[in-house]
This record gives C-alpha cells, sequence and structure tokens, in this order.
C-alpha cells in the first residue's frame, strides 16, 4: 500500500526539482533524508504508474498494491 505521507514525500522531492524522478535511488534517497520518509523502489514505481489517480484526491486513502 502506498499511504499518503510516502505519496507527499513523493511529490516534494518532484516539486524539489533536485533528481530525476525516473532515478528511483536518489528519490528514495531524498524521501529518506529531506523529508524523513521510507519509500521503496516499490512504493516508487507503483505511485509512478498511478499517478494521476493518487493525485486526483484518491491518494487520502491508502492503495492497495
Amino acid at each position: 500500500m502506498v499511504s499518503k505521507e510516502k505519496f507527499e514525500a513523493y511529490v516534494k522531492v518532484q516539486k524539489s526539482g533536485i533528481t530525476n524522478m525516473f532515478n528511483i535511488t536518489n528519490v528514495i534517497e531524498a524521501a529518506d533524508k529531506i523529508f524523513e520518509v521510507e519509500l521503496t523502489k516499490e512504493d516508487c514505481i507503483y505511485i509512478m504508474e498511478n499517478y494521476k489517480k493518487l493525485k486526483g484526491g484518491e491518494r487520502n486513502a491508502k492503495i492497495p498494491m
């Protein structure tokens, strides 16, 4: 599942512009070091594949993988 906290951390990394979002290793590291949220590779891939759905307001609920 991807929690609201994880989705928001992903978006914060994206908006910061500090890394290419396809460099998942850097996304995970930035989320952890800057926003203190642990993302996994699976979380990032799920968010990428379901970004529009998550961004569209359904991000408040936990969505199963």
